[in-house]
């Protein structure tokens, strides 16, 4: 089995923070993202998938995280938004690139997930797996890959639904089959999904959940454990708290006569005079006598009050 975590996108939703850096080395309580899913993986080698723009950051990152395993990288040409070969269009780059010939496991990289991977890939019975999730009394509505579940087969699946059948969400953790994986590149030239392809189908997985669905079995896992889908401000804010404190600051910060409320502060901050609330503060700024809300700001800013 080989293993993969998919860490091509830009992130445009966490601009600034992801101007220079990936949305998988973003800090979550002083530890980068990907980190917590390096661990979780299985064996001793994992692959990240990611872009020409960011491959040096992952290379520096790799240069300096402690693991006992061997990390190495799938980069893919584009450098930016427009040219991004979108999830299920890079898969079928690295399935062609690397040969995969034996099961696959796909991890999103900006996911932080508390089940146990070896019970997750005990359930594995040659037919494609799907980590799920139930998100109860949460809105999910545009929001998630929905699937309805019974008896640990998936009977119906639906990328982002404005009219959800459950609250049981897709996980971006996969487990494919060897013998499905050409599939990927048939997917990509398929034009029949109700005129979603090509497009922005390429970009998620979930459409391609919904169009195996008529070809192949697929089964769910579901579990109960905590988990943080990080893509904007405030899921970001929220994984933090989770691994942390109400409100997170990073090393060498001076925060004086200020209040912070569920924000994020990141490394070589000062706060003087200030309230924060629901924002994130990125590395190397300085901040005094303003009032911030729902707000990100950019590495090195220099904002004071006249």
């Amino acid at each position: 089995m080989r293993s993969l975590i998919m860490a091509g996108g830009f992130a445009t939703r966490l601009l600034p923070l992801t101007e220079t850096r990936p949305k998988s080395l973003l800090p979550v309580a002083g530890i980068p993202l990907i980190n917590y899913i390096v661990e979780r993986m299985p064996g001793d080698e994992v692959l990240v998938s990611t872009n020409r723009k960011f491959e040096g950051a992952f290379r520096r990152w790799r240069s300096e995280v402690q693991s006992e395993k061997d990390i190495q990288f799938v980069v893919e040409e584009p450098r930016d938004e427009e040219e991004k070969l979108g999830t299920i269009g890079a898969l079928a780059y690295f399935i062609e690139k690397e040969n995969v010939a034996e099961d696959l496991l796909v991890v999103a990289g900006d996911n932080l997930f508390e089940f146990d991977m070896v019970d997750f890939l005990s359930h594995f019975t040659d037919t494609i797996l799907i980590a799920l999730h139930d998100m109860k009394d949460s809105d999910v509505k545009g929001k998630y890959g929905v699937a309805e579940l019974k008896e640990g087969r998936v009977l119906t699946f639906q990328e982002k639904p404005q009219n959800p059948r459950s609250t049981l969400v897709s996980t971006g953790v996969y487990l494919f089959p060897e013998r499905v994986l050409p599939l990927f590149s048939e997917f990509l030239t398929y034009e029949g999904m109700n005129g979603r392809l090509p497009g922005k189908g390429k970009d998620a997985p979930g459409y391609f959940i919904e169009w195996v669905l008529e070809r192949e079995n697929v089964d769910g896992f579901p579990f109960e454990e905590a988990w943080h889908d990080i893509g904007d401000r405030k899921s970001y804010i929220q994984a933090n708290m989770e691994y942390g404190h109400e409100s997170y600051v990073g090393k060498r910060c001076t925060i004086e006569r200020s209040r912070l409320e569920e924000s994020v502060v990141l490394d070589d901050v000062a706060v003087i005079d200030c309230i924060l609330q629901r924002s994130i503060v990125d590395e190397g700024c300085r901040l005094e006598g303003i009032t911030l809300v729902d707000s990100i700001v950019g590495a090195g800013s220099r904002i004071k009050k006249c």
